[in-house]
């Protein structure tokens, strides 16, 4: 069985922990680096933390996509512009979808090879918020 990978939102830094793992009580922990007599483990506190699962996927360019990060058609999806797609998951059919902003249409997750990790929901929000952009 293939171990699942997880990064995290932490609302208070702002930033992404990597390299985060849950145990059987749903407790969340960094692994940091090696201290010379093992690996360090840090404790997360889940209020301030936002989990993302990898999907196992990546994009056009080799990168990993997670739950919660935005792709880009760069412009070849039908048009001449640029549209942006959230990475989501459907707890009804328990799959991931890629959400397409401006086409507001869903598409299967295995496309997002086709595609580029053009940032993610929580550092970059403006992606979304653009009306179209021409190439």
């Amino acid at each position: 069985m293939k171990n699942l990978k997880f990064r995290a939102w932490d609302k208070r830094r702002k930033d992404f922990r990597n390299d985060i793992f849950v145990d059987t009580n749903e407790n969340l922990y960094q692994f940091s680096k090696n201290t010379g007599y093992g690996q360090a483990i840090t404790y997360l506190d889940n209020k301030h933390i936002v989990l993302m699962q990898s999907t196992g996927l990546f994009d056009k360019y080799g990168k990993e996509i997670f739950e919660g990060d935005i792709l880009t058609d760069e412009g070849s999806f039908e048009n001449d512009y640029w549209d942006y797609a959230t990475i989501e998951f459907d707890e009804i059919d328990y799959t991931y979808y890629l959400h397409w902003k401006n086409e507001e249409m869903c598409e299967n997750i295995t496309e997002c090879k086709k595609y580029v990790v053009a940032g993610n929901i929580y550092e970059n929000k403006e992606l979304l918020e653009n009306d179209f952009e021409k190439v």
